[in-house]
């Protein structure tokens, strides 16, 4: 458990050390509560650039956190979220989405308002929306969360940059052979590669 835990831990630095690329956009949803680096950096990178949606439902559709429309004898039903969408957003926001429940009363009685009228599932559901158009327009006007916790938001910058340090002591050789060793753990397809690639007659 020790050492599948030290892999974890050097895998997820990996993947914060390229938070870089969405540095703008990571600044901005962190101040949302619940999300943190890592779950900033998973949305980031399945919505890539927020200019690629016309609005927040478009946003919502390509997340996968609309309903299912059913139409039938000109009367229009909505079923349960669609299958379709990006999984690794969506799986985050779906456990932080309680941190952004409790940020504030109006969205904790209106949680409890769905839950009470549609059941605790479709009532996340419906939270998980409102969080993916508060974070459309957040990205699109490039505006902080109207809630921020500043405390916990100074937290989270200081843990960025404890990660950015750490990660900049380390040579480019370094990082290179950091990443060679998880692909050849974890990678099945490049670590076949590799020993095909020793195999061959020199």
């Amino acid at each position: 458990m020790d050492r599948l835990d030290k892999d974890i831990a050097q895998i997820k630095e990996r993947i914060l050390s390229y938070s870089f690329v969405f540095r703008e956009e990571l600044e901005i949803l962190m101040t949302i509560p619940g999300i943190s680096l890592f779950i900033g950096m998973a949305i980031m990178t399945d919505i890539a650039d927020i200019n690629n949606f016309k609005n927040a439902r478009k946003l919502s559709s390509y997340l996968g956190i609309v309903p299912k429309l059913k139409e039938s004898n000109q009367k229009v039903r909505y079923g349960k979220i669609t299958k379709k969408g990006r999984k690794v957003a969506s799986a985050f926001m779906s456990q932080m989405v309680f941190h952004f429940i409790n940020s504030n009363d109006f969205y904790t009685e209106f949680y409890k308002a769905k839950k009470k009228a549609k059941g605790s599932g479709k009532a996340i559901v419906a939270m998980m929306r409102k969080l993916a158009v508060i974070i459309y327009h957040m990205l699109k006007k490039k505006q902080n969360y109207y809630h921020i916790n500043e405390e916990l938001y100074k937290r989270k910058l200081n843990e960025w940059l404890r990660i950015l340090n750490q990660m900049r002591s380390l040579t480019g050789a370094q990082l290179d052979k950091w990443e060679n060793e998880i692909c050849i753990k974890y990678d099945l397809a490049y670590r076949s590669r590799k020993i095909a690639e020793l195999k061959k007659p020199a």
